[in-house]
């Protein structure tokens, strides 16, 4: 068994905090931006921000979610594929869906999907539409979205999906790396090739020969020598 580092995962306690105690808590750089940018979309048009949390009206707000994901920086599958869409319509019939979608004169241009269940906030799927990615559309919406987790939910912790990017930090600032265990059946020619290539990688890389490695025999098949 190897260990290896998996994927990191953005995370802050709630429990007790109300949305004007967590605002606070922010850097100053995130305060300001949040507030100049409430302030400036209205200049670009009529904002209207919109939370769905059961499955009704649930197809047109899928529909601006799509929409969103088309217009996006990320590859549509990411937001739109089949699971994730039945995963949206099940938290809408669990009523623990968090829909929420930016519009801007009427056209989505910002949706995030999150969980909230057990008392955890789970982000799960965010976009913006990169035409108004100047607007800072993306911080308007999160920062909606945990407004209304943690006054209107009064969930005890927000979560982000995996991964680290810079931008999650100033939201929430817990972050552990989770690890994950790498295994291989050593029985098997594939299984002692493959343990060549991941779990004794290591001693390879600090110099050890292939003729010092201890390679353990296939029980009732030919010994497998290491390519």
């Amino acid at each position: 068994m190897q260990s290896y580092a998996n994927s990191y995962n953005r995370y802050e306690h709630t429990r007790g905090l109300s949305y004007e105690a967590y605002f606070a808590g922010r850097s100053a750089n995130l305060r300001s931006s949040v507030r100049r940018r409430q302030r400036g979309l209205p200049r670009a048009g009529s904002p209207e921000l919109e939370m769905h949390v059961d499955g009704s009206q649930l197809d047109a707000a899928l529909g601006a979610y799509a929409e969103v994901a088309r217009a996006s920086w990320k590859e549509a599958e990411t937001m739109v594929s089949e699971d994730t869409l039945q995963l949206i319509r099940l938290a809408g019939e669990k009523r623990c869906l968090r829909l929420g979608i930016l519009r801007l004169n009427g056209q989505a241009v910002a949706a995030q999907f999150w969980i909230v269940s057990g008392g955890v906030a789970h982000c799960a799927r965010l976009g913006y539409d990169e035409a108004f990615k100047h607007l800072a559309v993306g911080v308007v919406l999160t920062n909606f979205m945990i407004a209304h987790v943690l006054d209107q939910d009064h969930v005890r912790e927000d979560r982000f999906r995996l991964w680290d990017e810079d931008y999650k930090g100033g939201w929430m600032r817990e972050g552990p790396r989770l690890l994950g265990l790498h295994g291989v059946q050593s029985a098997t020619r594939s299984g002692l090739r493959n343990g060549l290539r991941n779990i004794l990688g290591r001693p390879i890389k600090r110099g050890q020969t292939l003729a010092e490695i201890d390679w353990p025999e296939a029980e009732g098949a030919d010994p497998v020598e290491p390519p």
